[in-house]
């Protein structure tokens, strides 16, 4: 099995965008989409292989994988590609908040959340991982930084598809956007703006 096809076999958040798209638009669609997008991605794998090590995480299991479905689903569906695209990433995006909100509510738990927010952000999503960070604060009340840099904007760009940027900043919404103890605000993204802010606050 090719390398493309092997990954959307095996990750779980892409079966059940193939069982969404197989409801709306039959099996034989789905099965067309995912076997484009694995060519597809087997493509981007081969054409860009200049990847730096440090964002090769963000790119091959995050950017990569999500263009390529989008050309998929473009060729099947063409321009209803893009909201069911956006409408799976809020329902997915929504459960995972719901179960992070579970475990931040949890007694004792408050603390670590916002020391791993703090973590999380400077080694995954910092200089060290390919993007451009200023990071401001990080207490036991308040995370804060802003994103200068992104490898997400960058490799949209270069693939053509600077219009799905937009939902990689919009998971951060639906992820962290109705946490019960933690707010989450944003003003702006590099998408159309100079930045993109992060702040946390223990509410």
């Amino acid at each position: 099995m090719a390398k493309g096809a092997a990954f959307y076999k095996k990750n779980n958040g892409y079966k059940q965008l193939k069982n969404m798209l197989a409801v709306r638009y039959g099996g034989d669609l789905a099965n067309r989409v995912y076997e484009f997008a694995g060519q597809e991605l087997d493509r981007m794998y081969f054409e860009y292989t200049e990847v730096p090590a440090n964002v090769q995480q963000h790119v091959y299991k995050y950017i990569f994988p999500r263009v390529a479905m989008y050309h998929g689903m473009k060729q099947e569906i063409g321009e209803d590609a893009l909201p069911v695209l956006e409408e799976f990433i809020k329902a997915t995006g929504e459960k995972m908040s719901k179960k992070l909100d579970r475990l931040i509510s949890f007694p004792g738990m408050l603390g670590p959340a916002m020391k791993a927010f703090a973590s999380v952000s400077r080694n995954n999503f910092g200089k060290k991982s390919g993007f451009g960070q200023t990071f401001y604060e990080a207490s036991k009340d308040c995370v804060k930084f802003d994103i200068t840099d992104c490898p997400y904007c960058k490799y949209c760009t270069l693939c053509g598809c600077k219009e799905l940027i937009h939902t990689f900043c919009d998971s951060d919404i639906y992820m962290y956007g109705n946490l019960t103890k933690i707010s989450f605000e944003r003003t702006e993204t590099l998408e159309k703006g100079k930045k993109c802010d992060f702040t946390f606050r223990r509410k």
